[in-house]
């Protein structure tokens, strides 16, 4: 990709991010305000701005481990099993 497309892309993204973050903020805010009032409105600030500085350093293993799942394997995807051989046809 040329590198103007990727920084598009990235803007793009980026927006789109603090966009999602921002409604989630003021969903929770409101949330918390009708529960708690301020005190509620700075607790879902507070735990928002947690999730937003966190969320980017959960490794994927540590959010399926949560679940208690595992990866999906390649050749659920249509790809090649992990040690290269190609998929079967099912």
């Amino acid at each position: 990709m040329p590198y103007s497309i990727t920084q598009s892309h990235r803007l793009q993204n980026f927006l789109h991010m603090v966009l999602l973050f921002t409604g989630l903020t003021f969903l929770t805010g409101l949330l918390g305000w009708i529960i708690a009032g301020s005190e509620g409105v700075i607790w879902t600030v507070f735990l928002c701005l947690l999730l937003f500085w966190f969320s980017p350093r959960l490794s994927p293993r540590m959010v399926l481990r949560l679940y208690r799942r595992s990866p999906a394997a390649s050749v659920h995807c249509g790809g090649t099993e992990p040690k290269g051989r190609p998929a079967a046809n099912a």
